[in-house]
């Protein structure tokens, strides 16, 4: 992996961590629900020869400040905010689950310098069908059930996978998050879901299709987005099929990694054909 370093990006009243590495064409990677920046040190690592490759923390995750806000506004300031200051051209987006959201909302918006999108079971596409986020989203049970510290964080991080034995020890200790984590990730399944319903509010809704090509990602057996939210999503957005992962639940770039990177490749080419190593 090419050399890398940690940046503080100031976005109005976000201060986003950042982690840059490699160079060239620019992929920017935007974490799911609960996550953080670490969850893609993989694919850091198997880009960052090729590209320039930059994951960031959203706001109120791991070492960023603030809150996320479901607005298409929000999401646009927030994408733009990254691109801008990353400044290295037009951007090829990888959002999965809450970052698939945040980044169809900028596109939808027009956001300058997205080149184009790759959407890992994004957000928004329909109701949420996990039961203990649908039970994080009731007042008072939700909150006393982030108390249940790493057994509760481990049990959602198993139920959401299909393929189990993808699940590195360190996938399992990045799952041990401490109670300013957890309660983040409250807040963040309270921001789209209300009494077990999603709300309106974590909807992606378009009157027309964006004009940033995208693909989207989605893992046959996933339990928080259900894999004809795909359908609804190509619909929305105006995408070719969704590539389904077969053995996969809500974390295909983790359960089949190696077909997560050729999928990125692929849509990489497409933009840039020139980057394509002979």
């Amino acid at each position: 992996m090419s050399g890398r370093e940690f940046r503080r990006i100031q976005i109005g009243a976000w201060n986003i961590n950042a982690l840059v590495a490699g160079q060239g064409k620019p992929i920017v990677l935007l974490h799911g629900l609960g996550m953080s920046l670490k969850w893609w040190l993989p694919a850091v690592a198997e880009f960052s020869d090729e590209y320039l490759v930059c994951a960031i923390d959203l706001p109120g995750a791991g070492e960023s400040t603030g809150s996320i806000v479901p607005t298409r506004e929000a999401c646009r300031d927030l994408v733009v905010g990254v691109l801008e200051a990353l400044d290295a051209g037009p951007a090829l987006v990888v959002g999965h689950s809450l970052g698939g959201f945040v980044a169809s909302n900028a596109a939808i918006l027009d956001a300058p310098g997205m080149a184009g999108m790759l959407l890992v079971a994004p957000g928004g596409f329909g109701q949420i069908k996990h039961p203990l986020l649908r039970m994080l989203s009731y007042p008072v049970l939700g909150d006393l059930m982030i108390y249940s510290g790493r057994v509760g964080s481990r049990l959602f991080l198993r139920s959401a996978v299909f393929n189990a034995a993808a699940l590195t020890p360190e996938m399992w200790k990045l799952a041990d998050v401490p109670l300013r984590e957890r309660k983040a990730f409250l807040d963040q399944v309270r921001m789209g879901m209300h009494w077990g319903r999603t709300t309106d509010a974590y909807r992606v809704q378009a009157a027309a299709p964006p004009k940033v090509p995208a693909q989207l990602i989605w893992g046959r057996h996933d339990p928080v987005h259900p894999v004809a939210d795909a359908y609804t999503a190509e619909r929305i957005l105006g995408t070719g099929p969704p590539v389904i992962f077969e053995r996969s639940g809500h974390l295909p770039q983790l359960e089949e990694p190696d077909r997560f990177y050729a999928t990125v490749r692929a849509s990489a080419a497409r933009l840039w054909p020139e980057s394509i190593k002979r």
